[in-house]
């Protein structure tokens, strides 16, 4: 705290981080402010001219929306790698060549380029060739502003200067011109493109915040980070090629993008990856620069869907008068260059976090000797942050020199420093304690009132995401099944062998709801999903908060008639929801879906409500149309990334994205004895009855 506070608190004043109701506090550090953030676009040129032109808009909107001291720069790449300048050079534009099958070590790029830091007092900056440091001869000074550090290269200039060199830029950008045969795919070279990008944003910004933007359109083909062959007849990896070890180019890509992601998280450089493609484009191999980073990640089947262009503009927004507070207004919705530790009393040991995160490797004596996703450490570098930015972290009670004193109690602080947008270090400190269980009937009570079900459940969910990196499914699903047996039997409130007494406590009733649903979930199983979408939905799971990871595991499910006069209502995610008559909205955070009963699509395809004499009742129907529409508006409006939206029938093809996630308590098997109107779903599945029976029935057994 700071010296002055010893001599003016007193019982009756206290400062708000002593107040126990501020568990959470941010302080601005006392340094010199850094430079403005550096946001360089690494764009594929193999795209289509058609898809090049909606990337091109996409890449202008953008810098519309930065602030005009943030520093731009713009890397283009196929068969070669061009890093241009950002000087105002109308009739000359230049381009530094980079060739995409050789791999440049970091010195030889800031060598090339003529950018090379030098020390100072935020720990980086830029030095050029001649002149201004960092710049040539005649080249515009930079944008003075609210940040104070060495000048920009010629590579990385402020928005205000280099929006315009920008935009002339893309204007003359065609598809990459480099021949190839109809046999063969486009020559990518993403690997080098992004080891130049980090080489120059480390030389040009030092250890100083900034986000490297990779906007690609397939693969890499050639060069170092390779994922498949240019050869058409080789086919890019899948599951059971992973599984065969059968990918000659999976392990040296996985190592060449690891070294990569290294190197940008010491920079503290974060690389967002935004891929437009029918087919896969290497996320697997390239999850290590996004997840070590903090880097967010987008993928869509074209540039001009409205999953890539509002997920790529929001990427930038920035804190309003609403949502923001006074200090923060202006500034864009993220953090740069961040880590987090852990402090803990001496009877808890950490184990480990799960997360976009990367172990320091920090030995202390609250590092326990079991690791849990990234251990052996209690501190973690994070890379870059947004507002829903969320870690797990594992902890574990040591008892092993005795019982823990009841009459003492736990601690837990945890620390993140990060770099502001706004060019200020900031230090967010969150300190809790409470109470040690002693272990009796009463107390196991009392910690029993206090399950949090739906963070237990998330976190369970990113254990067994984390797993599956490196063990079969299998196993995870028999280990989430021996620990539901367990809870169970610890918690619930039943006679030995008697499972018709069974009976579970509020804060445990849907527990079992959320393992049934993860087992489900495309968390788990992979049937029909390629390595990479695989990959996609389990990055964007392990960085989300509760809320959002609860809508990835169990969707919610809302549910409009005539006779619930239009309001909401919740309903479960069952076969039994569906009615003919009732119109649907699902929620699983990837998709929306608006899904319209047989009977309902039949009045709106009848035109029943523009007949005579139905004026009144169409008006009531076009209402009961309307309404979930609006409530799928405003669910989409600020969600990252942007979600695919669809709106489907009854019996129609669109209709699998809603049956796949009912529990299928209503299949052929037993339609006859369903209610009346529920739709039966064709698996072979259990239902979420049978799993409870089985649960039951397990817990219960002596």
């Amino acid at each position: 705290m700071p010296p002055y506070y010893a001599e003016n608190i007193t019982p009756d004043r206290l400062p708000a981080e002593l107040m126990q109701d501020y568990t959470t506090m941010d302080f601005i550090l006392p340094t010199r402010p850094t430079c403005a953030p550096g946001f360089l676009y690494v764009v594929d040129c193999c795209a289509t001219e058609a898809e090049l032109d909606h990337l091109k808009d996409s890449i202008l909107q953008s810098l519309e929306l930065l602030p005009p001291t943030a520093l731009v720069g713009l890397i283009t790449y196929g068969t070669m790698v061009q890093v241009h300048e950002m000087l105002d050079a109308s009739e000359c534009p230049r381009a530094y060549v980079f060739k995409g099958t050789k791999d440049y070590e970091p010195a030889q790029v800031a060598s090339l380029l003529g950018v090379a830091p030098i020390s100072g007092p935020t720990g980086g900056g830029l030095a050029g060739a001649a002149g201004m440091p960092g710049l040539p001869p005649g080249a515009p000074p930079p944008v003075s502003g609210s940040h104070s550090s060495a000048p920009p290269c010629r590579f990385l200039l402020p928005v205000s200067s280099a929006a315009g060199v920008i935009d002339s830029i893309l204007k003359d950008l065609t598809r990459d011109p480099w021949p190839h045969p109809q046999s063969d795919r486009d020559s990518r070279a993403t690997g080098v493109a992004l080891s130049v990008a980090v080489s120059l944003m480390g030389s040009a910004l030092g250890k100083q915040g900034g986000r490297v933007l990779l906007l690609t359109s397939g693969p890499c083909t050639i060069g170092p980070g390779s994922v498949v062959e240019v050869s058409k007849t080789k086919v890019i990896r899948g599951h059971m090629d992973l599984t065969r070890d059968q990918v000659p180019l999976h392990k040296p890509a996985v190592a060449f993008y690891k070294a990569l992601s290294e190197r940008a998280r010491v920079n503290g450089q974060a690389i967002d990856y935004f891929s437009c493609s029918l087919d896969q484009t290497g996320l697997l191999e390239l999850k290590p620069c996004v997840a070590a980073t903090g880097g967010l990640v987008v993928m869509a089947d074209f540039f001009s869907q409205s999953v890539f262009k509002e997920s790529f503009a929001r990427l930038f927004r920035r804190w309003g008068d609403e949502d923001g507070k006074e200090c923060d207004r202006g500034h864009l919705k993220m953090g740069f260059n961040a880590t987090l530790e852990v402090h803990t009393s001496r009877e808890i040991k950490v184990s480990g976090a799960i997360g976009a995160c990367t172990s320091l490797k920090r030995a202390g004596i609250n590092v326990s000797e079991t690791e849990v996703g990234e251990g052996g450490t209690n501190q973690w570098s994070l890379g870059a942050l947004d507002p829903t930015t969320s870690l797990a972290l594992v902890l574990e009670v040591n008892n092993a020199a005795g019982a823990v004193e009841m009459d003492k109690r736990h601690y837990l602080q945890i620390i993140t420093y990060y770099q502001h947008p706004g060019g200020r270090q900031r230090m967010r400190v969150t300190t809790c304690s409470g109470a040690w269980n002693a272990g009796t009937p009463e107390s196991v009570a009392s910690l029993a009132a206090s399950f949090d079900q739906q963070a237990a459940a998330v976190i369970m969910s990113r254990i067994a995401v984390h797993r599956c990196e490196s063990e079969e499914v299998g196993d995870i699903l028999r280990w989430l099944d021996r620990s539901l047996i367990r809870l169970c039997s610890k918690f619930a409130s039943y006679r030995k062998d008697e499972p018709n007494t069974f009976q579970l406590s509020h804060n445990f009733s849907l527990y079992p709801q959320f393992m049934f649903n993860l087992r489900r979930s495309q968390f788990m199983q992979t049937f029909g999903a390629s390595p990479d979408e695989a990959t996609y939905s389990r990055l964007i799971f392990c960085k989300e908060n509760v809320e959002n990871s609860l809508l990835m595991v169990q969707p919610a499910l809302l549910s409009w008639s005539m006779a619930n006069a239009f309001e909401p209502v919740a309903v479960q995610l069952d076969a039994n929801s569906v009615r003919p008559d009732s119109i649907l909205l699902m929620d699983t955070y990837f998709v929306v879906l608006i899904f319209h009963g047989e009977q309902i699509a039949g009045w709106r395809d009848q035109k029943y409500a523009e007949q005579k004499g139905y004026e009144q009742w169409g008006q009531t129907f076009n209402e009961l149309l309307l309404s979930p529409v609006k409530e799928a508006t405003q669910l989409i409006a600020e969600r990252f990334p942007h979600p695919r939206y669809i709106i489907c029938d009854q019996h129609k093809s669109q209709a699998r994205f809603l049956m796949a996630r009912l529990n299928p308590s209503v299949t052929h098997a037993n339609m006859d004895s369903s209610a009346p109107g529920a739709a039966p779903i064709i698996t072979d599945d259990v239902s979420f009855g049978v799993f409870m029976e089985h649960l039951i029935k397990l817990s219960t057994s002596s």
